[in-house]
């Protein structure tokens, strides 16, 4: 259901697509910080999942006070299946794309405006804040402006540098052409589109400014993570790190190693379905990182703490690990 018709389906500059599913005490921030920033030219998308408390209410009488917000209702079905329908829904040139419980800095608009005006990108990068239990750190990339495909695609598959989180970029949208999140995906569906956008982008430009508040909290879908998603979401970066070496591009395995650590790390209770199964594909990924010791240890991309990490998930018993990382998961280790 359409809450305000989008009366005017003329192309606009740029659509801000926000899934929404129960957020009812961040919505409204995240509304108030784009509102009165975005003019005629920009279109916002609140796709509400079906939401149970007043998320999709709230946005409703943002879109009766204004005209360029509008609300679609749908049945919950997943964060990929509301943003495929902010995807077919939209009008922009140019796709941005926000969380709701995340918002946007005082000059995030008249910044990207004029940066896709400038340069003319498929692809536009910029800087964020990451807020975590009251503590805001800026995040830079350092890059110089403009990054070759072979350099982002590098980038990409450390995820040092370059997030795979959508909201720290901006789009053209005829690169989503053909392309949608896999609404089976229960982790990482951005992380996995990203993945085949990358292989489409010519021109990508980078900008220093941090217009984007990352907030981390405890209750979001990224913060509750067992080990059936931490498996799924290795084998999405183990797809990543294929994909592009059969591209011919050089890669790094830093993210993937990342993945399978944490895999490694992640307990699971032996009473459970699945135990055996999970148990051995966990095993697996522990040999690989075995395999690739010595690289990972010569490696000047992996931090001594990931480093550390590795060689104690090596040398001890697995359930030793998995105690040692619960006494430390506060900390971030990788």
């Amino acid at each position: 259901m359409l809450s305000n018709q989008i009366k005017n389906k003329n192309l606009k500059f740029l659509t801000v697509i926000i899934p929404v599913y129960n957020v009812e005490p961040y919505i409204q921030r995240c509304l108030d910080s784009l509102m009165w920033q975005c003019d005629s030219s920009v279109e916002i998308l609140c796709i509400d999942d079906g939401s149970t408390d007043d998320s999709g209410k709230i946005c409703e009488k943002y879109a009766d006070k204004f005209s360029n917000l509008y609300v679609f209702h749908k049945k919950n079905g997943g964060v990929a299946s509301a943003r495929n329908l902010g995807l077919q829904k939209a009008n922009g040139k140019y796709i941005a794309w926000v969380d709701p419980d995340d918002y946007v800095t005082t000059n995030w608009f008249k910044t990207i405006k004029n940066a896709l005006q400038k340069y003319e990108p498929d692809c536009l990068l910029f800087d964020f804040y990451f807020d975590t239990h009251n503590s805001t750190k800026e995040i830079h990339t350092n890059f110089t402006v403009q990054l070759s495909s072979k350099q982002f695609i590098y980038e990409l598959s450390s995820e040092l540098n370059v997030q795979s989180g959508l909201p720290l970029k901006v789009i053209r949208k005829n690169c989503f052409n053909g392309l949608y999140f896999d609404e089976k995906a229960i982790i990482l569906e951005d992380y996995k589109l990203l993945t085949l956008l990358a292989l489409r982008f010519k021109k990508i430009i980078s900008i220093p400014d941090c217009l984007y508040y990352n907030i981390k909290r405890f209750g979001s879908l990224t913060s509750n993570v067992n080990l059936e998603k931490r498996l799924i979401a290795a084998q999405i970066a183990k797809d990543r790190y294929v994909l592009f070496k059969k591209h011919g591009f050089k890669v790094s395995k830093v993210s993937y190693w990342k993945m399978a650590l944490l895999v490694c790390l992640t307990d699971y209770d032996s009473d459970k379905d699945n135990f055996k199964e999970f148990y051995l594909q966990r095993e697996n990924y522990r040999d690989e990182l075995k395999s690739d010791f010595f690289k990972i240890l010569q490696s000047k991309e992996v931090s001594l703490n990931m480093k550390l990490a590795i060689v104690l998930n090596i040398i001890f018993p697995l359930k030793f690990s998995i105690a040692l990382w619960k006494l430390v998961r506060n900390r971030r280790y990788c």
